[in-house]
This record gives C-alpha cells, structure tokens and sequence, in this order.
C-alpha cells in the first residue's frame, strides 16, 4: 500500500525495492493515480507491463507491473482486486496471484470476504493473496482513529 504511488518518495523506495530485489512482478494498491500516471512508473521502475485500474479522484487505484519473464492473464478485476494467473517461461505448472486492496470502511469490510470466497469457486492453482486487507490481527497493531473491540 504506497498511499500515493506519485509523490517522490513512494517513486524512490518502489525503485530502491525493485533494484535491490529484481522482482519480475510487482502489485501495487492504493496507488492514487490514473493510469497514465502509473505506465510512467512503470517505465522509471524498468518494468515491461502495466496493468493498472485508475483511481477515483486522488482515492484507491490499482497496479500490477510485470516483466516478460512471465506468462501472466488476467481474470478478472475490480476496483478491490486484481486476479492472475501466472506461469514461469520456461516452468511446468500456474499460480494464481490475487493483489487485493480491501474496503476501508468496517460495516461493508464483509464485501472484501465475499469477494474472496468468489474468486476461490474458480480455480484450482496454488494460489497467493498480496496487498492491504484493511484490518488489523490484533488490537495493538492499531494506530490512531477510532477505538476497535478487542479481537
């Protein structure tokens, strides 16, 4: 979750990250941007992919950079999640890989569930979440707003 994918200092460590680890796919969420905004990332981070799901106004957005080291198709997308499947050239065998960002807010935080429980009815892969769930394992992982009960 880079908060705001266009601000140099997000730009900085994403390129930092990306040189020191050489990841041949990366997920970004709650990127903030249009997807003009984020193929220029794109380019500055040496990526050869962008797929991205804009952003309303300067709120949520998706990414997903990706080298051709990959055979990657997409299935399926929302404003909530990305959902891949990707297979190593050169390798037997898919994974699936579903980038999520979650609803922020806790009364509608059940679509994000639902959501997962859909996308489980139609594959059969090996299968890796990554992104922001919104929602905290145990109380004291919590930082400012409003009180959370005890979990």
């Amino acid at each position: 979750n880079c908060h705001g994918s266009g601000n140099l200092q997000s730009v900085r460590g994403l390129l930092n990250l990306t040189k020191s680890f050489s990841p041949n796919c990366v997920f970004l969420s709650e990127t903030r941007l249009s997807n003009q905004e984020m193929e220029a990332i794109c380019i500055k981070t040496g990526f050869k992919n962008c797929f991205t799901v804009n952003a309303d106004g300067r709120r949520r957005g998706l990414a997903l950079l990706w080298n051709e080291e990959l055979d990657l198709s997409i299935q399926s997308f929302s404003t909530s999640h990305i959902d891949l499947v990707i297979k190593l050239i050169g390798r037997d065998g898919y994974w699936r890989l579903t980038g999520i960002y979650g609803k922020s807010e806790t009364h509608i935080r059940h679509e994000t569930w639902s959501l997962l429980c859909s996308l489980a009815r139609h594959y059969d892969n090996p299968w890796l979440f990554a992104g922001d769930f919104n929602e905290i394992l145990v109380v004291v992982e919590k930082e400012g707003g409003s009180a959370r009960d005890g979990r």
